[in-house]
């Protein structure tokens, strides 16, 4: 996994003006971020990639859709990206504003390794 690199997510620039990179379990840990803030069908040439978790921003989850809602973003993030295997999943209402806390434990598919990506979705 060490040779896994690319471009941080979100991207931006670093302190010699060229874009900041990430690499091994940061840079797929950056790679779950943009499927969660990527709708489906924002991609042209890849409607498939992406997730429901953006678009459930602002929106009055009741506690019942939330099971639902964690099923469609586990189901995004495999599909998405299909190294990656979601072992546990929560989805937590932040407050009235709208903002949402995912909390995740997953793997790779080759990997025997678990890891913890804490987010926090707001605008």
């Amino acid at each position: 996994m060490s040779n896994l690199h690319g471009l941080s997510f979100p991207l931006r620039f670093g302190p010699t003006g060229s874009f900041v990179t990430s690499s091994g379990i940061n840079k797929i840990k950056d790679n779950i971020k943009n499927i969660i803030y990527t709708s489906h069908g924002e991609r042209f040439m890849s409607p498939n990639f992406g997730s429901v978790g953006y678009m459930s921003l602002f929106r009055n989850l009741a506690p019942q859709s939330i099971d639902s809602h964690k099923t469609r973003l586990r189901e995004s993030i495999e599909v998405s990206d299909n190294r990656i295997i979601v072992v546990d999943l929560d989805i937590i209402p932040a407050d009235i504003d709208g903002r949402l806390f995912i909390n995740m434990t997953f793997k790779l598919d080759n990997y025997s390794e678990y890891h913890d990506l804490s987010i926090l979705i707001q605008e």
